[in-house]
């Protein structure tokens, strides 16, 4: 059985090869990939759950499964987890008897901004490019480069932040303050102000190098490496998402998805639509009425389906 290509290949095809082919009615354009973020559980130990989206069901995580905003994680009794937020290759690390929503993903690639809520528990994070902030409803801790760690127990010790390496802020509407390299602070109670910054100690010193696997070789000089996906090797768990605009002045432009789930709708002139369909392998044609039909293109394990012209 012959394995599909990557849509993108057979789609540069199919524009050569219409180049190359008698003249005739002009078809649409054809779906392209486009670059995008993904937050990817990359690894899972014990019991961890997720739910992807806020529309969706608790369930157990999976190495390969994103998460989307409004999704949230939350790890059991002695359960661990790993996120990675690609392409810039941030790393977020989820501590036992955690939870939190991943209220903020910009899909910009090129300045990425994360925010995390966090309810209760530890998140570490080794920031690779762009912002990161994570709420309680103590403050908010910030991390610009580019590690970070937050703690929160609202009926104990309340909200702890370490900076690790880089520059990181804590603030609430009590006040605020700068955190540099070595340093944390804390607010002890609701509606308390950040505590000034002290020095932080050899246990969370430990506590990092415990969580991170990567911290103890930067400790001793060696530059801590993002993680990186084989842009050739598409992640299965990857949902289909497609944004689609009917920009010509006149004909009816029908689609239909047939994969892990068939999806098909008609858009009329001025219209479009956007959204996901599930994880899977998609058969992809469009027919565009007075231009013919086109396809069927392949989206081997997902990807992203964007179009907004009409064809010449």
């Amino acid at each position: 059985m012959k394995t599909p290509r990557p849509i993108f290949i057979i789609l540069l095809l199919s524009l050569l090869l219409s180049a190359c082919a008698p003249s005739g009615p002009p078809k649409p354009p054809i779906a392209q990939l486009s670059a995008h973020r993904e937050a990817t559980f990359a690894e899972v130990e014990n019991s961890v759950k997720v739910r992807p989206t806020a529309d969706d069901e608790l369930k157990t995580a999976t190495v390969g499964q994103n998460l989307y905003p409004g999704g949230n994680a939350e790890s059991g009794e002695d359960s661990r987890a790993r996120i990675d937020l690609l392409p810039e290759g941030t790393i977020i690390r989820l501590a036992p008897n955690s939870s939190f929503t991943l209220e903020e993903f910009d899909s910009n690639v090129k300045t990425p901004f994360t925010k995390l809520q966090l309810f209760s528990g530890e998140i570490w994070v080794i920031l690779f490019g762009g912002e990161f902030e994570t709420e309680t409803s103590y403050g908010t801790a910030s991390v610009r480069g580019s590690m970070m760690s937050v703690s929160f127990d609202p009926e104990g010790a309340g909200m702890l932040v370490t900076c690790l390496e880089g520059h990181c802020a804590l603030e609430n509407d009590a006040g605020s303050v700068e955190l540099k390299e070595g340093f944390s602070a804390t607010i002890t109670e609701a509606g308390e102000a950040p505590s000034a910054p002290e020095p932080i100690s050899e246990n969370q010193v430990e506590n990092w190098k415990q969580a991170n696997p990567e911290v103890e070789p930067w400790l001793n000089g060696t530059p801590i490496a993002p993680p990186i996906r084989d842009e050739g090797e598409p992640n299965p768990n990857q949902p289909l998402r497609y944004s689609l605009n009917n920009n010509c002045p006149e004909g009816n432009w029908h689609w239909e998805f047939v994969g892990t789930t068939t999806y098909s709708f008609t858009l009329a002139p001025g219209e479009s639509i956007s959204g996901e369909l599930p994880p899977g392998d998609y058969m992809i044609t469009d027919t565009l009425e007075g231009a013919g039909t086109h396809g069927p293109d392949f989206a081997k394990g997902g990807g992203e389906v964007d179009v907004a012209a009409c064809p010449d």
